[in-house]
């Protein structure tokens, strides 16, 4: 491995789970180790690099979660990587299908600014009013112009090209076998258990994973009731709901790329988990390759 130094990277990979992990890890184009760690620096660290960035993968600790252990991972990711630029949160998360937006398992949901607000939204975050119910208060940050620019780009790729998402999937198992039960499951299959009415009309992964832009909820609580997700949905046209987000934005410009494993209701499970933080780390990996690496130079750092 490839030794560096901390102030050699500027790219901050978030990610929650063990599934999020490996598929990050998978994504690097090579390698570097090991980090070299501050005092009271609680997080661990795997390092590399992708598209010519100097990238820090950091998940947070197992079991533990939520915007708090969000916000605790990435204060002491900056002050161990000064020179981090922006930062992508990558993972899983609830998909909120509607009319509007046709959201199956294995799609891919980037953060995008829109009613209001910047991409991510925090939907525990407001006050109640005696004559309007519960209002959103607050906004959170948004990503440099840099990283949306390369999403615009990417996209207009997308549409010419396709996207590369189960490519990346599948080289990932072939190189790795054992991965395959975990990180591409039956297509036929939905996942989901229950009413076996209610499983057939949830929406269906597809033979090729779809990438869709918009608004992403963010809270510090598990959302498995879709009549909050539906309201979610249209109150605010939301596409996605997810756990970390929140914790993260205000500390560090960052771009949210969640893979839908499930449908944020009572038919949440975790068959499709794997599959799904390989989406959204397929989407990362090519969006990287996208962003140019003199434009990130120009960038400020992110930290204090």
């Amino acid at each position: 491995m490839e030794i560096r130094r901390n102030e050699d990277y500027s790219v901050a990979w978030v990610c929650a789970l063990t599934e999020e992990l490996i598929a990050a890890t998978c994504a690097l184009d090579d390698e570097y180790g090991p980090a070299e760690y501050l005092t009271g620096d609680t997080n661990t660290y795997t390092l590399g690099c992708i598209g010519g960035h100097n990238v820090v993968i950091c998940s947070l600790p197992k079991s533990v979660n939520g915007t708090i252990a969000a916000s605790s991972a990435v204060v002491n990711l900056l002050r161990t990587f000064p020179n981090i630029r922006f930062g992508l949160l990558v993972g899983i998360g609830g998909g909120v299908p509607s009319i509007r937006h046709d959201i199956s398992l294995g799609d891919v949901v980037v953060s995008s600014p829109g009613n209001g607000f910047r991409g991510v939204l925090q939907h525990d975050h407001g006050k109640w009013l005696e004559d309007q119910g519960f209002k959103l208060t607050g906004s959170l940050n948004k990503p440099p112009i840099l990283i949306l620019s390369a999403v615009s780009t990417l996209e207009a790729g997308h549409w010419v090209k396709g996207n590369g998402i189960k490519r990346f999937i599948e080289s990932m198992v072939t190189k790795y076998p054992r991965l395959r039960q975990q990180y591409f499951p039956d297509e036929e299959s939905s996942g989901a258990a229950g009413d076996p009415k209610e499983r057939a009309a949830l929406p269906r992964p597809r033979p090729e994973p779809e990438i869709h832009y918009g608004l992403i909820a963010s809270g510090s609580s598990l959302i498995k009731n879709r009549h909050i997700r539906d309201e979610l949905g249209e109150k605010f046209d939301v596409l996605c709901v997810e756990m970390e987000a929140a914790g993260v934005m205000d500390n560090l410009p960052c771009l949210v790329i969640r893979g839908i494993s499930d449908f944020a209701d009572p038919f949440k499970n975790d068959q499709w988990k794997g599959y799904a933080a390989a989406a959204a780390a397929g989407y990362a990996k090519e969006l990287l390759y996208t962003v140019p690496k003199e434009g990130v130079k120009r960038l400020s750092t992110a930290g204090p």
